[in-house]
């Protein structure tokens, strides 16, 4: 995993060197702690054992003293590394990958931000059952942990700007407390485009306060009292809006003196656009925004701009699904975290590499594979090593990785369905968590009284849950 520490600037290591606490000269040290994070999560491979394995062959590379395969010390290791050096250098990575990244890449020359939430499953114990409860919805001891994600990503370079999350149920849960959190990483001059989910009076007038531009598609049942209209053309007008004078459950996210602070009326853009794709039914789709200039921004910059937020769904896909943050194996919720800034910042460490290639090769960042540039960089950063290595890798990667640009097909058009389910689970679901369903492995003996001798985890473990079912 050390050779992934090719990906980080020597500069940015010292940097989050110095936000760490004091510590002794050690093998797992923080920034080896860190490396190793990252390579896990590039990997998918969430075992400490590995992780250790893997040190240790690269201590042996490099003629220094082996290290035991014990993983104790490496667990501790990483329960000492400290959060927040990690946040920062995430948001550093993108940082300087949104300076170095081509202007032309920009849209009108404006920096766009995607914005959109999803939810994340993690191990079922009892610290993460207290934090990030199940959903209710499902039958208790069936589920796992669920936490509400939010994320705030580059149009330009793919990056991850921000990330928040929590609780899947409860107060201050909700998706939009979540984005508004996420707001303050956004520049004056920005524009934020999000789904129907974000056109809500209350956040676009946070979005407006901070000179920051919004694009969103029309509810069905959008409830926003009209008080005048301007007409631009037959499928274009701007509007002007009026503040509903009571907090309706809607707008529970936002407290009412906050509420009632908020500028009376709002002036809108709505604009029709006809979509005509092929393989699909013609459809006709209603944009809101705050850009009112429509000669400036004419109905079909408009509608660009939209069709490309679905990026952000397949930045999701990339980083649930090929970076395995669907599922996260952290016990604690303070592990889950750092899990989930890991997995961010490996994926901004693989973007950067994508937005190194797009400039050296003239294309823009967002025409690379994510996929296979892991792939790739997992193969080739494991064959380098040494100095001389590592001054043609960048060189090396943006000759090589530029053949895996996605071609454009628009004539392309693929059914919803599966051909083929090949084979089932078969296995029964629980009906309890694992640890009541492992003490009913053992509750005969224990009533038997029999002399049986546990190792000291899996004891403690039978005293947890033993408490637990009293409580």
């Amino acid at each position: 995993y050390l050779s992934f520490k090719d990906l980080l600037e020597d500069s940015e290591l010292d940097q989050f060197i110095s936000r760490c606490p004091r510590h002794r000269k050690r093998i797992f040290t923080p920034d080896a702690v860190l490396v190793s994070l990252v390579g896990q999560a590039l990997n998918g491979s969430e075992s400490c054992k590995n992780a250790v394995e893997n040190i240790l062959i690269d201590r042996m590379k490099d003629h220094k003293t082996p290290c035991s395969l014990n993983t104790s010390s490496y667990v501790r290791a990483r329960l000492r590394l400290p959060l927040e050096p990690i946040k920062d250098l995430t948001k550093s990575v993108s940082e300087r990958m949104e300076m170095d990244a081509p202007k032309d890449w920009r849209w009108k020359n404006r920096a766009v931000r995607l914005i959109d939430g999803s939810t994340v499953a993690m191990s079922d114990t009892p610290e993460n059952q207290l934090e990030f409860p199940q959903n209710p919805n499902q039958k208790k001891g069936h589920g796992y942990p669920v936490s509400r994600i939010s994320l705030l990503t580059s149009l330009e370079t793919g990056s991850v700007l921000d990330f928040a999350m929590g609780p899947f149920m409860g107060k201050g849960s909700g998706e939009l407390n979540l984005a508004r959190g996420l707001l303050d990483s956004l520049n004056t001059g920005d524009v934020l485009v999000g789904d129907a989910f974000y056109m809500n009076y209350s956040f676009i007038s946070l979005v407006k306060e901070r000179g920051i531009d919004f694009v969103s598609i029309k509810k069905k049942n959008a409830k926003f009292i009209e008080i005048s209209s301007q007409r631009i053309s037959a499928e274009d007008r701007i509007i002007t809006v009026q503040r509903a004078k009571r907090r309706d459950n809607h707008f529970s996210w936002i407290e009412k003196d906050e509420y009632e602070k908020m500028p009376e009326t709002l002036r809108l853009r709505e604009t029709t656009v006809t979509l005509k794709l092929n393989g699909f039914r013609t459809k006709r789709i209603t944009l809101v925004s705050t850009l009112l200039n429509y000669e400036a921004y004419t109905a079909q910059d408009l509608a660009e701009l939209f069709f490309a937020r679905w990026n952000i769904e397949t930045d999701l896909r990339n980083i649930k699904r090929i970076l395995n943050m669907d599922f996260l194996k952290s016990k604690t919720p303070e592990m889950v975290r750092k899990e989930c800034w890991t997995h961010l910042l490996a994926y901004n460490l693989v973007r950067r590499v994508m937005v190194r290639i797009g400039s050296h090769h003239g294309i823009k960042a967002r025409s690379l594979s994510f996929k296979q540039s892991v792939v790739f960089l997992e193969a080739f950063l494991s064959k380098v090593s040494g100095a001389l290595d590592r001054y043609y890798l960048w060189k090396d990667c943006a000759a090589l990785l530029g053949a895996f640009a996605i071609k454009k097909r628009p004539e392309r058009f693929e059914p919803r369905a599966i051909k083929n389910r090949r084979g089932s689970n078969s296995y029964p679901d629980f009906e309890v968590t694992r640890s009541q369903w492992k003490l009913a492995q053992i509750w005969p003996y224990l009533l038997e009284g029999l002399d049986v001798k546990f190792s000291k985890s899996v004891a403690e473990e039978i005293e947890k849950t033993i408490g637990l079912m009293i409580i």
